[in-house]
């Protein structure tokens, strides 16, 4: 069998991961390397001075910073620390086990129960005209 042409049926996924996900990343970049101003438009490249004003004068960077990974450890260990609770309360024969697994599970069914709803809905409303 010759398979030459299974390049060719992989360009249009590439050609989408090029235009949203490669191209931005770049644009990014080379927005970062310039100075650029939106009252007058032009992408003078400046190279790194953007980084050093922004690491060596910038206080406020740095408050931002130490707020921001603050509240990423914390946040972190709460989704940690409760995940593994609530899966020990499913896991371990506790008082309410099946009280706490329907519990659980009420979030991830309501959308497709809704959606199915609605799509019944709209098809019988429309068998009836």
């Amino acid at each position: 069998m010759n398979f030459k042409h299974k390049y060719l049926f992989l360009l249009p996924g590439f050609l989408v991961l090029l235009g949203i996900l490669i191209f931005p990343i770049g644009f990014t970049v080379r927005l970062s390397l310039s100075s650029w101003d939106s009252f007058f438009p032009g992408l003078d490249f400046i190279g790194l001075e953007n980084y050093t004003r922004l690491f060596m004068d910038d206080p406020r960077f740095w408050e931002a910073f130490q707020r921001l990974s603050f509240m990423s450890v914390i946040t972190v260990f709460l989704q940690y620390t409760i995940g593994f609770a609530l899966a020990h309360m499913v896991w371990k024969e506790i008082k309410f086990q099946r009280f706490f697994r329907v519990l659980f599970l009420i979030p991830m069914m309501t959308t497709p129960v809704i959606m199915t709803r609605n799509t019944l809905g709209r098809h019988q409303s429309r068998r009836r005209c």
